[in-house]
Order: C-alpha cells, then sequence, then structure tokens
C-alpha cells in the first residue's frame, strides 16, 4: 500500500516543479541594447520591505550601436558613453558635474522578461534599488 501511495505523490511533486528562469543577459537577448528605453518602475526600500513604484512617462535612455548613448533624467547632462560588459553597463557623461555626482556610474543589469532591469553598483543603496526599463518599439 506504501508503494502506490509514494509513486502517486512523486508525480504530483515532479507536475508541480517547474523550471525557473534565470535573468538573461545582455548577449543572449535577441533584441538587444541598441534602442531606445522608457523606465516604468522602481524599486527600493526606506528600511523594510522593497517598495515598487510603476512610472508614466519615465526618463527615456537610448543606446546608439556605436557607444553613445542619450539620457533624458538629468537636465544639464545627458549624453556620453556607455560600455557593456557582461552583466555591467558603464555610463561615462561628457560633462564634468552632473546631479548624482559620480562619473563614471556602474550599473548591474539584465533582462527579465521583455524588460531591462538595472541596479547601480558606483553608489550602493543600502537597502537596494533597482528601475526597470520597457524597449519602445523604433
Amino acid at each position: 500500500m506504501k508503494t502506490p501511495y509514494s509513486f502517486f505523490l512523486s508525480i504530483i511533486m515532479l507536475l508541480a516543479c517547474h523550471e525557473t528562469q534565470d535573468p538573461i543577459i545582455y548577449d543572449a537577448n535577441p533584441d538587444g541594447l541598441i534602442g531606445t528605453w522608457q523606465q516604468v518602475e522602481r524599486s527600493y526600500s526606506i528600511g523594510g520591505p522593497q517598495i515598487s513604484e510603476n512610472i508614466s512617462d519615465g526618463p527615456l535612455m537610448t543606446f546608439e550601436d556605436n557607444g553613445l548613448f542619450t539620457l533624458t533624467k538629468f537636465n544639464e547632462c545627458s549624453t556620453g558613453t556607455y560600455i557593456l560588459d557582461g552583466d555591467e553597463l558603464t555610463f561615462t557623461f561628457d560633462c564634468k558635474d552632473i546631479e548624482e555626482g559620480v562619473n563614471p556610474f556602474t550599473f548591474s543589469v539584465y533582462f527579465l522578461d521583455d524588460y531591462l532591469k538595472v541596479s547601480p553598483k558606483t553608489t550602493v543603496c543600502i537597502e537596494g534599488c533597482s528601475a526597470k526599463f520597457k524597449k519602445l518599439k523604433d
């Protein structure tokens, strides 16, 4: 009696399992990084659990195939060069003084479904933070 029960339980456990998908780094994304992305969400913590907020009309990031970028977040300094090395994206702004005070600025980057998610590495958010971008159609 114990064998059929164990067999049945094993089948249920196998059917309940599903494969989790690891984040895809840039090189594995068929659409690539080139193009314009719009921020649609930000996540942060103020000492407790992560807070995620949807953003409408968020800033735009445009990546060109020649290593140049444009970012609409900062008024005075919005252009520069970028380097993508594995899952690390580094921006070097054209101006010396930017609002965030750091230049160059490095992010951990990965794709999740149809989104690009970035988390700062240069200045670390104590409780963690990230921004999610959706690629706009050309």
